[in-house]
């Protein structure tokens, strides 16, 4: 008899039979070296393969009842073959039953969970509508699939209208209206942002239809999607906007810029008013500026931004700056004045800068005012110390004032932290 066999690549050097040795039923021998460098194995099936699409058309071509004959091959696979197969096998089952592949991916134990990935996003691109209705009646199975797939709690939502604005923007609206809670608010900003790709004034009449709560939603993705496309278009948009709650839609215009254009959001920030918006906007152009020059960002901030973002932008920017330019971080710590910036600053330059002498470090973390940030900086460099030179640092401690007596007792007060066990 003929022997029926699937011709896999080579894949350069790695012999491919070390993906599917272990089969006991289909493919279950390496037979020998092919005229192209592929490897031949015996199959269940006749069925000549010579690459992963023709492994993919393989699978195409068999009917529902013949794909979950396959699936139940899958087992006798290692998990990393299992994940392999099973999201090309998977893909071609979910196009004809979608229900039948969830069904079958629960045969398969985790790496049922992690197929489920494939059968979410398959059966969105392929028929969101038939998904939209089954997450309507089992609504807690597939965000618990998407969970533990990897995809995320809240995917099956903007899968669903994402692929479904591209045929029916209106139809996915319709849906969207019946959902309550996280899920209808995260359908919301996900179609909306898709809407706004291909039909943007379509979008933005529609989005004044919506309730209070879901139409702010629209809003703002409506003005993340549009910063990008056309900064000026946009600006208009947003100024044209109700007074209440305008900043904070600018505000996240802005926010969405930056990642196209850092410059020029940072010019239009600080045209804005005082507010929530104008904030939450300077705390992301100061990252972002900071990603490529943070001299810049610092000087940026620090003449334009209120304290508040002063306080939570800087640490970052200065742990940025001491990989970039150590000695220029440095020096800008020492250049500011006393006061709640630079005391998180100092803190966050100190208890990073592995390599200046421990002392040194903790005699100026005593410098700083805030009595929390001051402690919480001894404390780390202090068990950083311990841990790299236990007798150095005791030695220290006994004779310095850095520490109370809480923290120097709960430091040194073990045992193990004593020289005396060296």
């Amino acid at each position: 008899m003929q022997k029926d066999v699937l011709i896999l690549p080579s894949f350069g050097k790695k012999r491919p039979s070390a993906m599917i040795r272990d089969q006991k039923d289909g493919l279950i021998e390496r037979d020998k070296e092919g005229a192209h460098g592929s490897y031949q194995f015996q199959y269940s099936q006749s069925v000549e393969l010579e690459s992963l699409k023709d492994l993919t058309d393989y699978y195409l071509r068999l009917d529902r009842d013949q794909l979950v004959d396959e699936v139940s091959k899958l087992s006798r696979l290692s998990i990393a073959k299992q994940k392999f197969y099973g999201s090309i096998l998977f893909t071609a089952l979910t196009k004809l039953d979608p229900e039948e592949a969830l069904r079958q991916s629960a045969t398969l134990g985790n790496v049922g969970y992690a197929l489920k990935s494939t059968i979410l996003m398959t059966w969105a691109s392929h028929s969101p509508e038939h998904l939209a209705s089954y997450f309507t009646e089992n609504r807690s199975e597939v965000l618990r699939g998407a969970a533990f797939s990897g995809l995320g709690y809240g995917a099956a939502e903007s899968m669903i209208v994402k692929a479904w604005a591209k045929r029916s923007p209106s139809d996915a609206l319709d849906w969207i209206r019946g959902l309550d809670g996280e899920s209808g608010s995260r359908a919301t900003v996900a179609l909306f942002s898709e809407w706004m790709q291909n039909d943007p004034f379509a979008a933005i009449e529609t989005a004044w239809t919506l309730a209070d709560d879901r139409r702010s939603l629209a809003h703002h993705a409506i003005a993340r999607v549009w910063a990008k496309k056309d900064w000026e278009e946009a600006k208009k948009w947003v100024e044209s906007l109700p007074a209440d709650g305008r900043d904070e839609i600018m505000g996240i215009a802005l926010s969405s810029l930056v990642e196209k254009d850092s410059a020029k959001a940072a010019n239009e920030v600080i045209l804005m008013n005082e507010s929530k918006g104008r904030d939450e906007a300077m705390l992301q152009i100061a990252n972002s500026l900071a990603t490529d020059d943070c001299n810049r960002a610092a000087e940026w901030m620090m003449n334009h931004a209120s304290e508040s973002i002063q306080i939570r932008a800087a640490p970052d920017i200065v742990a940025s700056w001491m990989i970039e330019d150590f000695d220029k971080a440095k020096a800008w710590v020492g250049s500011l004045a006393e006061g709640k910036v630079r005391d998180v600053v100092l803190s966050r330059f100190l208890t990073s800068d592995a390599s200046g002498a421990p002392a040194e470090r903790l005699e100026r973390a005593m410098t700083i005012k805030d009595p929390d940030s001051r402690m919480s900086s001894i404390g780390k460099i202090a068990r950083s110390w311990l841990n790299q030179d236990r007798a150095a640092a005791v030695q220290f401690f006994q004779n310095s004032d850095a520490l109370d007596d809480y923290t120097r007792f709960r430091l040194m007060g073990n045992p193990n932290m004593s020289s005396d066990h060296d």
